[in-house]
This record gives C-alpha cells, sequence and structure tokens, in this order.
C-alpha cells in the first residue's frame, strides 16, 4: 500500500497492487477502483489493458469511470424516480430528466475502507446510509478484487441492507487488450453468448421494455466478429447508442457463473473470457469518449477502449418484464464476475 494522494476533502487516498502469475492490477481505496490491470501478450511483455488517469486529481475530477466500482444502482433509471413498497422515491437528475449511475455522488465518488488483503486480493468496504443518493436502507457493501493462478480478474461483490432497497452494482473498466492508449478497439474480435438484446427508446439510452433477438441485426455477436464491423450501421438503434451501449441478455434470473463473452485482440494476442452469474451485461463502445487526458500521457479518442458491465437491466425497478434489482431487507446478496485472460 503506499499513498495515491488526498481528495478534495483532505481524506488519504491509496494503491494497493496484487499480482499473480505475471498479471498485476493496482487498485485504489478511491471509488474501490482498478487504476491499471496489467497482462502478458503473446511476447510475454505485459500491456496495461485498461484506461484510467494517472493522479486521484484526476479520478476525482473525471467524468469517465475509468475502473470504478459504480452504485448503489448502474446505468438508467428513468426520470431519476422509482417506486418501491407503495412509496415514491426520487433521486439526481444527473442526465436530462434521467439518473444514471446513481446521480452526482455515486459510489465511484467515495473513499472506501481497505478491507482484508493478500498477495493476491483487496477487499473494499463501503457504508451507505438511509437515504443516500436517495435510497432507502442503511447498506453495507463490500467489493473484493482477486487475481487467480489462471489469470483470473475476480470481483466479488456482497451486499445486505436493513430495510428494502435497490442494488445493481458493477464494475466500470474500459478494455483496450492491445494495450491503453493503443489505438481504438473496432478490430476486437467479440463473441456474446446472447441471443436478445435490449432496445432503447431513444438517445437518453432507457431500454424500451422490449426484448428483441439480435439475429439479422447489427447487434449481432453470436459469433465472432469485429467490434467495428457495424459500428457505423444504419440500424436505428445504433444511432440511438452512437454505437452499442446496449444491454444484452444472458439469462431469466440470476444464476451460476457462466460464460458471457469473450474478446480477441490479433495485435497483442491477449484473449478475454467474461464470466458472470448476472443475467444482463451492458456493451459499451467508448462513444462518448472525445481528447479525454489518460495515464502516461497518452490521449483517448471515441471507442479508445469497451466496457462488458455485468449488471441487472437498466431501469428494471420501472419496467414490469425485467428483472427486478431490489434487494430485501437483510438478505445476503452476493454476485461474481470474472476477466479471464489467455493467449490468442
Amino acid at each position: 500500500m503506499k499513498l495515491f494522494g488526498k481528495t478534495k476533502n483532505n481524506k488519504e487516498a491509496h494503491l494497493f497492487q496484487i499480482e499473480n502469475e505475471g498479471v498485476r492490477a493496482v487498485l485504489t481505496d478511491y471509488g474501490a477502483t482498478a487504476v491499471t490491470l496489467e497482462v502478458p501478450d503473446r511476447d510475454n511483455r505485459r500491456r496495461d489493458i485498461i484506461l484510467g488517469y494517472d493522479t486521484l486529481e484526476e479520478y476525482e475530477n473525471g467524468e469517465m469511470l475509468f475502473g470504478a466500482t459504480v452504485g448503489r444502482v448502474a446505468n438508467r433509471i428513468e426520470n431519476a424516480a422509482f417506486v418501491l413498497n407503495g412509496r415514491q422515491y426520487h433521486l439526481d437528475k444527473n442526465e436530462g430528466e434521467n439518473c444514471n449511475h446513481s446521480g452526482f455522488h455515486g459510489f465511484h465518488k467515495r473513499m472506501w475502507t481497505a478491507g482484508a488483503g493478500t498477495a493476491h486480493s483487496q477487499e473494499f468496504i463501503l457504508q451507505s446510509p438511509a437515504g443516500d443518493q436517495g435510497f432507502p436502507g442503511n447498506l453495507c457493501l463490500s467489493v473484493t478484487y482477486s487475481i487467480r493462478d489462471d489469470w483470473a480478474f475476480v470481483i466479488e461483490y456482497k451486499a445486505i441492507a436493513d430495510q428494502d432497497t435497490l442494488l445493481n452494482v458493477t464494475n466500470h473498466c474500459y478494455f483496450n487488450l492491445n494495450g491503453q492508449g493503443n489505438g481504438t478497439i473496432l478490430d476486437h474480435m467479440l463473441l456474446l453468448f446472447a441471443m436478445e438484446y435490449m432496445p432503447l427508446r431513444g438517445s437518453d439510452s432507457i431500454p424500451n421494455g422490449s426484448v428483441q433477438n439480435v439475429l439479422s441485426t447489427a447487434f449481432d455477436f453470436t459469433s465472432p466478429k469485429k467490434i467495428g464491423q457495424d459500428i457505423m450501421h444504419d440500424e436505428k438503434q445504433i444511432y440511438f447508442g452512437n454505437g452499442y451501449n446496449h444491454n444484452y441478455r444472458l439469462a431469466d434470473a440470476k444464476g451460476a457463473v457462466k460464460t458471457a463473452a469473450k474478446v480477441e485482440c490479433a495485435k497483442s494476442g491477449i484473449g478475454m473470457e467474461v464470466r458472470t452469474d448476472m443475467p444482463g451485461i451492458q456493451f459499451y463502445t467508448g462513444n462518448e469518449l472525445c481528447n479525454e487526458p489518460g495515464k502516461g500521457g497518452t490521449i483517448y479518442g471515441s471507442r479508445s477502449g469497451f466496457a462488458l458491465e455485468t449488471q441487472f437491466v437498466p431501469n428494471s425497478i420501472n419496467n414490469p418484464n425485467a428483472l427486478s434489482c431490489i434487494l430485501r431487507e437483510g438478505i445476503c446478496w452476493q454476485s461474481k464476475t470474472l476477466y479471464r485472460f489467455y493467449r490468442v
């Protein structure tokens, strides 16, 4: 552990390094954030494959959520409001009339408490009081990052609340398997183990409540294809997302850990398998990145990285056809997502 800097509120933030079999990550207790993730390429040279910043100040001021833990509820909530147990709750309207990533003071902008740590793993803990961000219930959330000897970067969540509330927590790493700052991800080959996705109602990125089969659409990744192959397609849904920013349906319910996606980069020889027990995965192609200063003096342009965020369907609390993200009082909720790397 070493000092990363001090926040605007004069709180010390720290860096924590974990490593196993040549894969190395640097994490910070600010936002329970993954700052770097280094993976050996085909020549056994480590490449940092996630986008991020060099300084704590940039993480405080930045809005891209690089590597951060997002909650209580990731993604959008329509009209920044919901009804739970007959009571209406109001949230921040930080994206037009909607709430995105829980508003102006999301979990990615918090100091977390460092918990148990080893050479291969590190836990972070956050206490979120009732009324925080507008949500009911006192929530205790822990996030544990670990690296296994099979090159799997594992993220495990545990949460419990003393009142019914909402929880849709995810990690917001932007990946570039050629190395951060090394061009776009348009030539990466993607395979998604999903036959359906959630169309958007418009450019506000709120799902319209329906489910659509991906076959014969630009959203079909049931066979490997380049991310950039159809990203400029004239389909209305591509226009709404300015590329891909859509949730894919993996299962009807949260269940066993399963393979959700595989991505491969021919240039570096790095492949990545995504496994999760969550029912959905948000595929985002960094469409809104625009001259964003990054690590090592790099500048991130549009589509410099992609995100595969495991989660519930966005706005599920307001969609009667979606699996709800309600966390019931006193129930210990757990989830696991793995990003396992291999050579191509």
